[in-house]
């Protein structure tokens, strides 16, 4: 992976890393803050033939990938665009008291200083996004289409908190105004936010107040409040252990403090600091385990476990820009980028102790070929002035210096990084028509090959994308366009979906009685693992058909692709048929038909109707009068 091409972003300008701007989704979603609106690479299945190539060098078989091929580069949320959305809100507030902190003036124009993608939802199993305004307003967006680039604002922090006020009617001017107090003007300022999912699949949002105030809601509709405690000074940036027990908090003095949650993620105890003040600016923190919070500042790295903090000194005094780790065979491995190009490995034990590694040759080798394709590109460009006059003024020995903006590692085992090289000891000024940014992926098993990669949720398309990237190597490609490189390449890659994914016809599903239609509908098709497994095989044949419907395009070499074309409609209806039955009688064993009104019933028999036309049994139990339930625990026979 570590030969993998560029994304490049054009017209765009990423975020200070001090804001996280690269965040990665569980669905490998990926978008990166440009300030004034949101770039996201969203996965898309590729061409099967053309999204990786195979070259030699020195005699060994070198493969390169093409993300182009597995990413839509879409940008979002473009501030400029959303007018209608009144995010000037805030200067509808008339603060009464007169005990607003002192200001040079109210912002002017609206940015994005941070964002985040919620857990997957169980039952879109899609993520939100998240998205903190420096006017102090937290927006959460979801995909109500199938466009990837179309995400619609669905919550706003502003309006649910101020409802949740209930602010009297003879507060409101008649100019639209809001008469508030200074406490309630602080407390509808959000300075952080992070998203949480509990055990039984309900999704959660905590919000930093600029009150200092903490407040725990539901991500639904009108943001219910669950809990509420107060914490002293300036919360800058928060963090969230996986289980909900314990969340930790970064003040504007570099200190934090962590407070720990019972099951109704009320405060057990009073908060505790767990780090001093300091001058050293602290970048990130981030829980790697349910009772291991891991700080960075500009000096050290900070392992706080079990009341006790270890320190580890930090090769580089550099802004630290992307902190991520993944679970090892030796504890964890922590990756860390840095502003000024560098990169490290660590390692943190189950004890806690940390520990320094060497730098990769992976790492070493993609420094080197990016700075050498800016030398080219240097070289390429001096070749172009417009006369002999100008070259003595052009140095053709200009270096170049890698500058990361962040890194995030993906659920897949991809760490994305965000980076530009710019001409080193030189004034550099570039107008923001012409800027770009870089996106590179490479692999952390080619970093790190002892890390262990668990991919299990996510869409389809995500999981497919894992399988793709962590077995490119072996991935056939087709030797010719001719007529036998397309067979070879046709019968390679059967080969290949028969050792990656499983026999559709092998699969037996089974339906066991659950005490609701909810709870059955997760157990038996959402979270079903040969379901899963199904849904996979149907997405990578419908990239399949596609890839034989573009080899075949010409008619000499449709009637190569024709019968496993075939083939693979064929296995296409009937995975679609198992799926759909699967689901039907999910649905039938848990209703209850006397219970049902007239109309009801009518869909119920004509779906059982359906169920039985379509191979998925005689729904024993079933009284045509009305009068008896659809027996338990029955097999689907498929």
């Amino acid at each position: 992976m570590s030969l993998a091409k560029l994304i490049v972003v054009g017209r765009a300008i990423a975020e200070s890393g001090l804001l996280d701007p690269v965040q990665c989704s569980e669905n490998l979603q990926v978008a990166i803050n440009n300030s004034d609106h949101l770039t996201v690479l969203e996965p898309k299945l590729p061409l099967l033939h053309n999204w990786i190539s195979n070259g030699v060098s020195n005699g060994l078989k070198k493969s390169t990938i093409d993300p182009n091929d597995l990413y839509d580069v879409r940008g979002v949320f473009n501030i400029a665009d959303l007018e209608l959305l009144g995010l000037q809100i805030f200067s509808k507030l008339l603060i009464e008291d007169g005990e607003d902190r002192f200001s040079f003036g109210r912002i002017a124009e609206p940015l994005i200083i941070s964002h985040a993608w919620s857990p997957i939802d169980d039952s879109t199993r899609d993520c939100f996004l998240g998205v903190l305004l420096n006017t102090g307003e937290v927006l959460v967006l979801k995909r109500t289409t199938q466009d990837s680039g179309q995400y619609d604002v669905i919550i706003r922090s502003f309006t649910s908190l101020l409802d949740n006020m209930n602010i009297p009617l003879n507060r409101l001017t008649n100019e639209g105004d809001i008469i508030v107090t200074n406490a309630e003007h602080l407390e509808l300022k959000i300075t952080s936010f992070t998203f949480g999912k509990a055990s039984n699949g309900a999704l959660y949002i905590l919000l930093a107040h600029e009150s200092g105030l903490i407040s725990i809601h539901s991500l639904t509709h009108g943001l219910p409040e669950l809990s509420r405690l107060q914490a002293s000074g300036t919360i800058v940036k928060s963090a969230w252990s996986q289980d909900l027990s314990t969340t930790a908090l970064l003040m504007s003095d570099n200190s934090v403090h962590i407070i720990s949650l019972d099951a109704n993620l009320q405060p057990k105890s009073d908060i505790q600091n767990v780090k001093s003040a300091s001058r050293f600016l602290v970048s990130h923190l981030k829980f790697i385990s349910t009772d291991t919070l891991i700080v960075t500042d500009s000096k050290a790295l900070h392992v706080i476990k079990g009341g006790s903090t270890r320190e580890t000194k930090l090769p580089y005094r550099s802004t630290i820009l992307g902190l991520s780790f993944a679970q090892s065979s030796a504890g964890y491995t922590i990756f860390l980028s840095f502003e000024s190009g560098h990169f490290s490995l660590l390692n943190i034990n189950e004890a806690g102790e940390c520990t320094l590694r060497p730098l990769p040759q992976t790492w070493t080798n993609f420094v080197n070929r990016t700075l050498l394709q800016f030398q080219y590109a240097c070289l390429k460009e001096q070749n172009k002035a417009p006369s002999n006059v100008f070259k003595p003024f052009l140095n053709d020995k200009v270096e170049g210096n890698l500058m990361i903006h962040g890194s995030h590692l993906s659920s897949n085992g991809d760490l994305v990084l965000a980076y530009n090289v710019v001409p080193k000891n030189v004034i550099h000024h570039e107008i923001r028509s012409k800027a770009e940014f870089k996106v590179a992926v490479v692999s952390a098993l080619e970093l790190d090959p002892k890390i262990t990669i668990n991919q299990t949720s996510g869409t389809s398309i995500s999981q497919i994308h894992g399988v793709l990237l962590r077995d490119y190597q072996s991935f056939p490609t087709p030797a010719s366009n001719g007529k036998e490189g397309i067979d070879e390449f046709i019968q390679a890659l059967q080969e290949w979906r028969t050792r990656k994914f499983i026999d559709f016809g092998e699969v037996n599903l089974t339906i066991s009685p659950h005490e609701s239609l909810t709870e059955t509908l997760q157990e038996e098709f959402l979270n079903n693992n040969s379901i899963r497994d199904l849904q996979k095989l149907l997405t990578f044949n419908s990239a399949f058909l596609a890839t034989l419907e573009v080899l075949g395009s010409s008619e000499e070499l449709g009637i190569v692709t024709a019968p496993a074309k075939q083939n693979v409609n064929d296995e296409l209806e009937m995975i679609r048929t198992k799926l759909a039955t699967q689901l039907r009688q999910a649905v039938l064993s848990s209703v209850k038909f006397s219970d049902l009104i007239e109309a009801d019933k009518f869909l119920y028999l004509s779906f059982v109707k359906i169920s039985e036309l379509t191979g998925g049994g005689k729904m024993d139990g079933v009284d045509r009068l009305g009068n008896g339930n659809v027996s338990r625990g029955h097999e689907s026979k498929i």
